[in-house]
């Protein structure tokens, strides 16, 4: 059995920095119209922020309520091993309506707009 090696480096980032960087790749992302991330934020009624601890292949994700013109309720955003992310969508009873997966960076703040706004999902999500 190999032994723990002394000194070594945990690399796995902690969830409330998985949750600050998805916060804050939301506000500066844009759409393709060149709307900024922290004006559709506003436009959702973005609140109640919260960090979702990681699990199975996800390292942690940001968690927020929205009450946008199609979607009213929570949206979960989980950070994948991979780097991608996956985008879930629920209800006030908390019951998933939608969910996206391998959600890059760059289109990740449009593709929750498009559903909260339109309730549709982008065709190259």
């Amino acid at each position: 059995m190999p032994k723990p090696l002394q000194g070594a480096i945990n690399i796995m980032p902690k969830p409330l920095q998985v949750a600050t960087t998805i916060q804050s790749q939301l506000k500066s992302g844009r759409d393709s119209k060149g709307t900024s991330g922290a004006h559709m934020m506003m436009c959702w009624g973005y609140d109640s922020p919260s960090v979702v601890e990681g699990y199975n292949d996800y390292w942690g994700g940001l968690q927020f309520h929205v009450s946008g013109f199609k979607h009213k309720g929570t949206v979960e955003v989980m950070l994948h091993y991979n780097d991608t992310y996956t985008v879930s969508f629920l209800d006030q009873q908390s019951n998933e309506v939608y969910s996206v997966d391998y959600i890059h960076f760059p289109e990740l703040a449009e593709t929750i707009d498009n559903f909260v706004e339109t309730g549709e999902v982008l065709e190259d999500a």
